[in-house]
């Protein structure tokens, strides 16, 4: 396109067809896809410093939810081998759904702490429990919701 903008400079030319509409679609998805994901990172971060009164805590439980995100991520490219529209709104469900874990380690283990229970190993025990039920409360209620349109 620049060699036909440099020899015609009174002529608008485009590219259309579907590769050109593709690549408009990936670059759309992509900068929303970045700002949803900073977006609901800084939600969730925020909620957890105001929740846990303190950084640091926090910054460990986000620290384990990025690294997830990221595996996740290289999972999918490894076996997809592309993201697509469909795919576009992986990052801020992760991130959502992905602390989940943490906010049940994080709460059992300053219960814990407040209880004078030495170590953290009962903590992650609970919080595998609590998280493993209400995975399943989810996929109950996601199998019922299914149903209705079949």
């Amino acid at each position: 396109m620049a060699a036909v903008r440099e020899r015609y400079p009174g002529v608008r030319a485009g590219v259309t067809g579907g590769p050109a509409l593709d690549v408009d679609e990936l670059l759309s998805i992509t900068a929303d896809m970045k700002a949803a994901s900073l977006l609901s990172l800084v939600g969730v971060a925020l909620l957890l410093v105001v929740v846990f009164r303190g950084v640091v805590k926090p910054a460990l439980g986000l620290l384990a939810l990025n690294v997830g995100v990221v595996w996740a991520f290289a999972f999918a490219a490894a076996t997809v081998g592309h993201l697509s529209i469909m795919s576009a709104p992986l990052a801020p469900i992760l991130i959502g759904l992905g602390m989940d874990y943490g906010i049940h380690l994080l709460s059992r283990y300053e219960e814990g702490r407040r209880l004078g229970v030495p170590g953290s190993g009962r903590a992650r025990a609970c919080a595998r429990r609590r998280t493993a039920a209400r995975s399943s409360q989810r996929r109950s209620a996601s199998r019922r919701r299914s149903t209705r349109f079949v």
